[in-house]
């Protein structure tokens, strides 16, 4: 007698599911929650101490914002992301729920007097979260979301600095500015280490724009299979470059950022080329940094 297997839905599943439960609002069903958000959120006592009656329909009303938008999750993460975190990742599911408190947030902040429809305004905090997921949670060495918004605030902070024309500030200096509007900061020492640790680990990408025209870096690359001598000096760099290239490094690339929708993650990359993860990470790092420093040069 054969032993059935049972299927245990995945998170992600559970996360389909849920979406498929709920249908799109009516737009006046839409401000007439967001207004009772606002009711509870903006009260007088605040949203902790206001009645308990306001609390309770604020948060009903919160809610039902958010799980019947849960299908705007899944379509930016299919339009925008999914090749770089593809179906089958084990970190998807943690996207979706990052990118759903993304839409809480929203939730509770949106005005809708403001003349933006939900879904606009929403879309800018799922967008947050899904590049917080790739930026802070994507690397060869994971860098807990607590210390990866430390680490950016202290990055903005220098890059700020240095476009002022001011020197940037010492670890001591910096977590003395930093908290005060903070709580809870490392000590010098640490954040030190830690802005290294994002230094050295931090995802290149093939979406950044570069040049006066700031044309996509992976439009570039993507240029050289087209024909003809009218090509701009930047795309003939591109050229040049991924021609530059090891095997391994253009294999790479070519399999993850040259096949539209057809593109890979760095599993499936791994498994392709029967090489490690790890080393489709780094042959990309490699290419993007040889790629975009030709395309630099004056």
């Amino acid at each position: 007698m054969t032993k059935t297997k049972l299927h245990v839905p995945s998170s992600v599943d559970q996360f389909f599911n849920s979406m498929g439960r709920y249908k799109v609002l009516e737009p006046a069903l839409v401000i007439e929650l967001a207004r009772k958000v606002q009711a509870w959120r903006q009260h007088p006592d605040g949203p902790d101490d206001c009645p308990l009656v306001v609390k309770r329909l604020g948060l009903a009303a919160r809610n039902k914002l958010v799980a019947h938008n849960l299908r705007l999750v899944v379509r930016i993460w299919r339009d925008c992301y999914a090749m770089r975190v593809t179906a089958k990742d084990p970190g998807l599911a943690d996207m979706f729920q990052l990118s759903a408190q993304q839409l809480v947030r929203a939730a509770e902040l949106f005005d809708p007097l403001k003349g933006r429809t939900f879904s606009t305004y929403a879309s800018t905090w799922i967008h947050k979260g899904m590049k917080e997921f790739i930026g802070g949670q994507r690397r060869t060495v994971r860098i807990p979301l607590s210390h990866y918004f430390i680490i950016k605030a202290a990055l903005l902070i220098q890059s700020n600095r240095s476009a002022a024309g001011l020197p940037k500030l010492s670890m001591t200096e910096l977590v003395d500015e930093m908290s005060q509007t903070r709580q809870v900061m490392p000590t010098p020492e640490q954040l030190g280490d830690w802005i290294r640790c994002h230094d050295l680990t931090d995802l290149r990408s093939f979406s950044e724009r570069i040049g006066d025209e700031k044309t996509e870096l992976g439009d570039l690359i993507a240029s050289r299979q087209t024909e003809g001598d009218d090509a701009n000096d930047a795309v003939q760099r591109a050229r040049d470059a991924m021609a530059d290239l090891t095997t391994i490094e253009r294999r790479v690339v070519e399999k993850m950022h040259l096949r539209g929708r057809g593109s890979i993650g760095y599993r499936s990359c791994a498994k392709v080329l029967k090489i490690s993860e790890l080393q489709v990470r780094a042959a990309e790092a490699r290419a993007f940094d040889q790629i975009k420093l030709s395309i630099s040069v004056d």
